[in-house]
């Protein structure tokens, strides 16, 4: 019941915002069309390559990344271990 009226009052909200806009207002076509965005921005970036190493930029994100996902897992592997009574946790 209670998701019931939050979820009416967010639609009664959306249709509000709707009526912000003018009547003859259509949505623009990088919104539209975002697939032609992406491919733009792709063809941009192409040019760049003189500037920027592209392998070497790609190994140092996926490198950080998997840093990154490292030392989540073993955070997230000393939390589990803490609640052992065999590794001196709250047990």
């Amino acid at each position: 019941m209670l998701w019931e009226w939050l979820l009416g009052g967010w639609t009664q909200i959306q249709l509000w915002l709707v009526t912000l806009f003018p009547s003859g207002w259509t949505v623009p076509d990088f919104f539209t069309h975002f697939d032609a965005t992406i491919n733009g921005v792709i063809a941009n970036l192409n040019g760049v390559g003189a500037w920027i190493d592209w392998p070497v930029a790609i190994a140092c994100v996926t490198a950080t990344i998997l840093v990154w996902g490292i030392a989540a897992t073993i955070k997230l592997v000393r939390a589990i271990a803490s609640y052992l009574p065999v590794f001196g946790g709250a047990g």
